[in-house]
């Protein structure tokens, strides 16, 4: 099981975007995926198709790892194979603990439903929440977006994380995001391969509207719109994070492509935010 975090400093890099498309991506490859929502604007909740759960992460944190809280805070998303712990607007007014999230990853209930992945979406500033997130983590996603500002940010950045946090440098990632092709962007995109060379992945996610208006649908876009300029570059992020081969994803995308158009999956689409594995679900299913 990998954690992973998505995380940095500044707002409006991509994180939720990233966070979002690598669980999609995944998940309909066939890997099991939970992606928690750390962030008290849960963006990344709605980009997968549910709203704020009655239980959530925020009585995760207040609850101290409570079995029960943790199972009805489990929501099945658009996609089998992906699941959320949702974010919510309390997670800015309750106490957290840095070890919260490391004693959850780590809790019998998630590891008895055999997760691949853990994507932990994260607020843009390094409060507790953000904390608990690095201690919980085994990598770590720094996407970037190329303009100075942002740019600049990334040498304080990765001090913040190795030297204050202990993370080793060898686990992060840095994703250069919004790319075009203009001058400036192009110098930019150079600046931080030459900066960080050995952090540095190749891929580059090219600014995309094609994600706006899928997430105002509440779709998938690798279901939707296969042939947006981003999809093709999320595949091979995975590829390049995970080892996946380029055709070993394209099969499994295709044959996902086909499930999720059959009506039977469009009927268990009904059923989502139900929650996991627990007698009421299969009663409410049943009804």
């Amino acid at each position: 099981m990998y954690v992973l975090s998505i995380l940095n400093k500044k707002g409006g890099v991509g994180k939720t975007t990233v966070a979002s498309h690598l669980a999609q991506a995944l998940g309909l490859i066939g890997q099991k995926v939970l992606v928690i929502d750390n962030d008290e604007q849960h963006n990344l909740t709605r980009t997968l198709g549910i709203s704020v759960a009655e239980v959530n992460l925020a009585d995760i944190y207040s609850s101290n790892i409570d079995e029960g809280i943790v199972v009805k805070a489990l929501k099945q998303t658009f996609l089998e194979n992906v699941h959320c712990i949702t974010g919510s607007a309390r997670l800015a007014s309750i106490n957290i603990h840095t070890e919260t999230l490391k004693k959850l990853v780590n809790s019998e209930i998630i590891k008895g439903l055999q997760y691949d992945v853990i994507i932990i979406d994260n607020c843009p500033s390094f409060d507790a929440k953000t904390k608990s997130a690095i201690a919980a983590s085994d990598f770590f996603i720094v996407p970037v977006q190329l303009k100075q500002l942002a740019v600049d940010g990334l040498t304080e950045l990765m001090a913040l994380m190795t030297q204050e946090y202990g993370v080793d440098k060898k686990n992060i990632r840095i994703l250069r995001n919004f790319w075009k092709p203009t001058r400036h962007r192009e110098a930019m995109s150079i600046a931080v391969q030459s900066m960080f060379q050995d952090n540095v992945l190749k891929t580059i996610i090219p600014e995309d509207e094609a994600i706006d208006e899928i997430v105002t649908d509440n779709k998938s876009i690798f279901l939707s719109r296969s042939k947006a300029k981003c999809v093709g570059k999320f595949e091979d992020v995975i590829c390049e994070l995970f080892g996946f081969t380029t055709d070993e994803v394209w099969s499994k995308l295709m044959e996902a492509r086909k499930k999720y158009t059959s009506d039977i999956a469009r009927e268990n689409l009904k059923k989502a935010n139900i929650g996991i594995n627990t007698r009421q679900n299969e009663e409410e299913v049943a009804a």
